[in-house]
């Protein structure tokens, strides 16, 4: 979560409750494939783009440019 006061960083903080939510589907939607099917695979990274973007969310920092996170 970011830093400082509750009521000054709930902006930031909604899209990061958001990924959390996501992510928590997905790893249990991952948990119910055969380790080496495609859709794990594709469900695995799509989980690590949104782990990357709560951690870009987390710190701060703009995207890279030409590189947009979905």
């Amino acid at each position: 979560m970011a830093s400082g006061a509750p009521l000054l960083t709930w902006r930031q903080d909604v899209p990061l409750a958001a990924i959390a939510a996501d992510r928590t589907a997905l790893m249990d939607r991952i948990k119910r494939l055969p380790p080496m099917s495609h859709k794990r695979v594709e469900l695995i990274a799509r989980l690590k783009a949104l782990t990357a973007e709560a951690l870009r969310l987390e710190t701060r920092t703009p995207a890279p440019v030409g590189r947009e996170v979905s």
